[in-house]
């Protein structure tokens, strides 16, 4: 007689029996939800006004589906597309006083990535014990630098684009945006493992195939602040074009 899986028996069964996760049906979901993102951005590329709604509906759909348990392809497919409304616009704001920059950041995000998802898969990398701690408390700090940031820039105590990023380092010249930029780009990488940690988790546990969805947001996510962290990175390095 067939022992009983605990785990499997808390998870949702459909029509024709018990339809596991696979990394197969996760990669699927995942290059729907940047298909989508990619194709959005596109348009928004040519319509810049599209940010304001691409950044306000991306946050409120983000906020929901780090918090909604049970995610499905309408609401993840939707976050995606406002998320492409906003980076196309931004990128393409970007792009005219810096050329080149959206190209340059994509390279730096698919290169950061790739050498990220080969110390996960080939050297067994993972973030846990005093690592994660780090993780956790750098974010936690991190999110706090950028509320602060925007008041100033909306109170008009910081005179340049990117607020406190763009001021300078007391007898370097070099902008605060450049070290901070690095590590936040870390921060990102070490998060992708979290991510490509919970998609093996969730596919050696037999979690159901719609936990796909949910996991691919999350990818999503990533890429997305790696991404916008590479454009303002790139920009202060490149200083006035």
């Amino acid at each position: 007689m067939a022992l009983k899986n605990p785990v499997l028996d808390r998870l949702p069964r459909y029509a024709g029996g018990f339809a596991p996760a696979t990394y197969d049906s996760v990669m699927r979901k995942t290059l729907a939800a940047f298909g989508v993102a990619v194709l959005v951005a596109a348009v928004s590329w040519q319509f810049p006004i599209l940010y304001v709604p691409g950044i306000i509906g991306g946050f409120i759909l983000g906020l929901v589906v780090v918090f909604k348990r049970d995610v499905g392809p309408g609401l993840v497919l939707s976050y995606a597309a406002f998320e492409g409304m906003f980076l196309g616009a931004i990128s393409a704001a970007l792009e005219t006083r810096w050329p080149g920059i959206a190209m340059q950041a994509v390279l730096a995000v698919f290169a950061t990535s790739a050498v990220t998802f080969w110390l996960f898969r080939k050297k067994g990398v993972r973030v846990q014990g005093k690592v994660l701690v780090f993780l956790l408390v750098a974010m936690g700090g991190y999110l706090l630098f950028g509320l602060l940031n925007i008041a100033l820039m909306f109170a008009g105590v910081t005179d340049t684009m990117f607020g406190l990023h763009g001021a300078a380092i007391p007898g370097t010249g070099i902008p605060w945006g450049v070290p901070i930029g690095l590590l936040a780009v870390l921060m990102a990488s070490m998060c992708l493992i979290l991510d490509l940690t919970e998609v093996e988790d969730a596919v050696k546990a037999g979690a159901p195939e719609s936990a796909g969805w949910k996991l691919a947001a999350g990818l999503l996510m990533t890429i997305v602040w790696m991404y916008v962290e590479m454009l303002r990175l790139i920009a202060l390095l490149r200083g006035e074009d």
